[in-house]
């Protein structure tokens, strides 16, 4: 079963925030002088490999039309 337009969109904004959230923490902790297990950019890119594979389980229609907007802003 694919995703929807409206489903990849709910997750997509779902994993984009917590990458901000997550990424936002790290630096944090690296301005307290603290040392994070997590480099900074490892939330950015799990995120973007995650969404990859959420692209590829969603209808080709909805990503065609996604990319013509995104592409024409």
């Amino acid at each position: 079963m694919k995703l929807n337009g409206f489903e990849n969109y709910i997750i997509t904004e779902a994993v984009n925030y917590y990458k901000e959230t997550a990424e936002e923490e790290v630096k944090k902790l690296d301005e307290a002088g603290k040392r994070s297990m997590i480099a900074p950019g490892y939330y950015t890119q799990v995120c973007k490999d995650l969404l990859y594979k959420i692209d590829k389980l969603t209808l080709k229609s909805y990503i065609k039309e996604r990319n013509i907007r995104i592409n024409n802003k």
